[in-house]
Formats: C-alpha cells, sequence, structure tokens
C-alpha cells in the first residue's frame, strides 16, 4: 500500500520539492503536502491527487516495491545491464 510517507520518502528521493512534484503532477503544492501528511487511511486527498503524483513520481524514475515489503527505490538500481559486448575487454573482466 502506498501511503502519504511513501510519497514524500519518493519526492524526497527523486530529488523534488513539494511545488517542483506538484508542477509535474498537475496538482496544487497544498493538495501534495496534504496526501504527504495525511499518511493512510481516511484524510488522505482524492483520489486523483494520489493517481497523479505517482504517476508523476514514477514518471522521475521512481519504483513503488510492492513485493510483500514497503518501499521505494530509483528504478535505474533495478535494471543494472551490466557491460554491453563490444565494451568487454580484458581488463574488465571479473
Amino acid at each position: 500500500m502506498i501511503t502519504g510517507r511513501l510519497i514524500k520518502a519518493a519526492r524526497i528521493l527523486a530529488g523534488l520539492d513539494v511545488d517542483a512534484l506538484a508542477a509535474k503532477a498537475g496538482v496544487e503544492p497544498a493538495a501534495l503536502a496534504g496526501l504527504e501528511a495525511a499518511g493512510e487511511g481516511p484524510g488522505i486527498p482524492g483520489e486523483a491527487v494520489f493517481e497523479r503524483t505517482r504517476r508523476a513520481l514514477e514518471g522521475a524514475g521512481i519504483a513503488f516495491l510492492d513485493d510483500g515489503g514497503v518501499g521505494v527505490m530509483l528504478r535505474s538500481a533495478l535494471f543494472d545491464e551490466g557491460l554491453r559486448p563490444e565494451e568487454l575487454t580484458a581488463e574488465n573482466d571479473d
């Protein structure tokens, strides 16, 4: 479950302040601040604010983890493609 705390953690991880993320998501900064402060359950701003914010964070490279745990990470850390064949040399042979 994505909570307000995870939204805030994701925003910080993405290097965005409230105003920048609100602009990317097309929501009011006050609505985003309310989402982050609400935590979870009753009181969370509307579903549209939540969905727009989630999509904006995912567009900024954030992945929400839902493998039985709770967390966020930068998407680039998920996909380490390693070296391409043309980059292989005797020096980088492990």
